[in-house]
């Protein structure tokens, strides 16, 4: 006798959401996003612009199962002046978020982070 079964769901409406950190300055050492919960997301993009016109930022996507223990999500990503880059997680997590610094030591920028989700 066969157990297994196949279930299918087919989804009406989705929701969308959008949040948005902005002047966001950057400095030596790596500071954070808010922490965003997006384990409900089907699909989740985080957009990152360097809103400065001089100076280059870092920036890396982390995620963490528990909000403590976090792992790098991305690979570190070298956002110059003007720039817009979007980081997608490859694996499914409950918590993500956006690390950034100063490219150069002493010589900080400006970002705008945002993120959209489809639930």
């Amino acid at each position: 006798m066969d157990s297994s079964f196949r279930l299918s769901v087919l989804i009406v409406g989705n929701e969308f959401s959008s949040f948005i950190e902005d002047n966001l300055i950057t400095f030596n050492t790596y500071k954070y996003s808010k922490t965003y919960d997006v384990s409900e997301a089907r699909n989740y993009t985080f957009f990152i612009k360097n809103k400065g016109i001089v100076n280059a930022c870092n920036i890396i996507l982390e995620i963490s199962p528990d909000n403590i223990d976090w792992i790098n999500g991305s690979a570190l990503i070298i956002l110059k002046a003007g720039q817009l880059k979007c980081l997608v997680a490859r694996f499914f997590i409950k918590y993500a978020r956006i690390g950034y610094k100063s490219f150069l030591s002493g010589r900080s920028t400006n970002i705008k982070i945002t993120l959209q989700q489809q639930k």
